[in-house]
């Protein structure tokens, strides 16, 4: 069988020429579409984010029922006041966790967006092995090369720098993203606010119920002194025996209000216990009380300039038109030419001992021409976004003010219902009180006393359902007013 040698090739000067010029249609033919795409797919990616309108995004209510629970159960009740419960809640509550990681992916996108206008460098090293077929790419034609050139090494090491130097719509994107990181911002801020007011509800919702237990107590107490009182007074002979059946319907009466009684008390207190995300299984016990004394309303204009100034919902949905300004300059600034500098400075040889210095640089102008009506449709959909938010803003301040004045009427009234109630429950105490004397001295049946009991039964719950309703009154408003968190002191009355 006969060998095959293979005989070295011997270039000239031209044809070493020729060479390095076919070397480099090679490299621009492979390598540059490939790396123009991978440009092109970037430019396109930062676009399609500077062009994203800042969701607009608000928690369910649900959120805040529930919160993650920490910490270590207790066998003792644990002692929780009002302030310890709402500090729990701000720290553990899902519905403000998840705000202040929505604070964090706006961040996130914000960086990514900052990224398209600052430096991109990049560094790449590779050595390769190559062997082209000329008459492929339409050099057959050409005398004196052969059909195949190669095998060949490529040693390439090098960094490359892009940087878009002028872009109206890159910068704008970015005073966009930083008005709808702000947004994000005073939004968690009025999560906060929220929750404040829904522990500090629970809260009273759960004192109002111990206080109504421990009042059905006390009634079903007075209930079977007076059926014991029957029943002496019967086997005196002195009543008949309708009088203990009287007293007895009654006293089961309370032991039944008891029962529903202790149950909301209980549930109540799993409620809030699940709101500020206590340990699993924790009791606890319950400190402050609700003021006897109802609190004044505020002045309805400085009420309102208080609210108009601190209302975190009112600086977001502000922030939010701020954030659909920008996006609108953004999608003008598309029509506008951007200017951007690209390079790649290394080294580039058969292999590392012999790469030599080589770079690349480039200033380039982009001038949009026709995009098949993009630009127009980004700025429509942009100018619709910006009158959203007018509007949305519009109607948030004249919700401020109906609001406020709604909750300083129903301040008002309950302050007064709480002074009418409270007269009506020590009516309600003398009354009963004047029947037991008279049912013990036999001048009156019991019936009069049974019917002085369901009357100071009802005068007690409206009491303290009057107290509650003025006590949720006053957090509504204080949230109203955008400041939740600074009227916790003016809420209760602390422990008895």
């Amino acid at each position: 069988m006969s060998s095959l040698t293979a005989k070295p090739i011997v270039l000239n000067t031209r044809d070493r020429l020729r060479y390095l010029l076919l070397t480099a249609l090679f490299f621009f033919a492979f390598d540059g579409p490939e790396a123009r795409a991978q440009g092109l797919h970037r430019d396109q990616g930062g676009a399609n984010r500077d062009q994203r309108q800042p969701a607009v995004r608000a928690a369910a209510e649900t959120d805040f029922a529930g919160g993650v629970p920490t910490g270590e159960r207790s066998d003792q009740p644990m002692a929780l006041t009002l302030r310890e419960a709402v500090r729990r809640g701000l720290d553990q509550n899902l519905g403000v966790l998840l705000a202040g990681e929505r604070i964090e992916e706006r961040r996130g996108d914000r960086l990514i967006d900052r990224s398209d206008r600052l430096p991109r460098l990049e560094a790449s090293i590779g050595q390769s092995s190559r062997q082209i077929n000329l008459d492929v790419i339409g050099f057959s034609s050409i005398n004196d090369l052969p059909d195949i050139v190669g095998p060949f090494g490529v040693f390439d090491s090098r960094l490359f720098l892009s940087w878009r130097l002028l872009d109206a719509e890159a910068l704008h994107a970015g005073r966009e993203g930083f008005a709808a990181l702000r947004a994000e911002e005073l939004s968690y801020q009025d999560a906060r606010g929220f929750l404040v007011q829904a522990v500090v509800e629970t809260y009273l919702r759960s004192i109002a119920a111990r206080a109504l237990v421990d009042a059905t107590q006390a009634q079903l107490e007075t209930a079977e002194l007076l059926h014991a009182m029957a029943v002496n007074r019967k086997e005196a002979g002195w009543v008949a025996g309708i009088e203990v059946l009287r007293a007895g319907v009654r006293r089961e009466q309370e032991r039944q209000r008891l029962i529903v009684a202790s149950n909301g008390f209980a549930k109540q207190k799993l409620a809030l216990a699940r709101m500020i995300g206590l340990p699993l299984g924790q009791e606890i016990e319950l400190i402050d009380r609700i003021r006897d004394s109802p609190a004044p309303a505020p002045d309805l204009e400085a009420a309102l300039l208080t609210a108009y100034e601190r209302r975190s919902d009112l600086a977001a949905a502000s922030a939010r038109l701020d954030a659909a300004g920008q996006a609108v300059k953004s999608a003008r600034g598309e029509r506008l030419p951007s200017f951007r500098l690209e390079g790649d400075y290394g080294l580039l040889g058969g292999d590392a001992s012999s790469a030599k210095e080589t770079f690349d640089l480039a200033a380039r102008v982009r001038v949009p021409l026709f995009e098949g009506g993009e630009m127009r449709g980004n700025q429509l959909r942009a100018a619709a976004e910006l009158r959203a938010r007018e509007t949305e803003l519009r109607e948030l301040e004249a919700a401020v003010y109906y609001e406020v004045r709604s909750l300083l009427l129903d301040l008002e009234a309950s302050a007064e219902e709480a002074v009418v109630t409270r007269a009506a429950f020590d009516l309600s105490t003398q009354q009963l009180e004047q029947a037991q004397n008279r049912f013990a001295a036999g001048v009156t049946s019991n019936l009069e006393v049974v019917e002085a009991q369901e009357a100071l039964a009802r005068a007690n719950e409206g009491w303290i359902s009057s107290l509650y309703r003025h006590s949720l009154h006053q957090v509504q408003t204080a949230r109203a007013l955008g400041n939740a968190e600074d009227a916790l002191d003016d809420l209760l009355a602390g422990p008895p």
